[in-house]
């Protein structure tokens, strides 16, 4: 099984001194190679969606849906 660690960042505004969220977030992904983090992929989306679930869809639709995966959020 394979290792994915990911990190979820909502996008935040600045609205009149007040820090909002503007309903984005990107998730960033990393695979553990040779005992270091090296970067495997960022995906964009709205504060709505799935991460792990959008995670797999992308692993799916870019050639490693064959693989079995384990999700690890930091």
């Amino acid at each position: 099984m394979k290792v994915i660690y990911y990190v979820v960042k909502k996008e935040l505004k600045v609205i009149n001194g007040v820090e909002k969220t503007t309903g984005y977030k990107t998730i960033s992904t990393y695979t553990l190679e040779e005992n270091k983090l090296e970067m495997f992929f960022d995906l964009g989306l709205q504060n709505s969606s799935n991460s792990e679930e959008e995670i797999q869809n992308y692993l799916d639709d870019n050639g490693y849906g064959d693989d079995e995966w384990e999700l690890i959020r930091l």
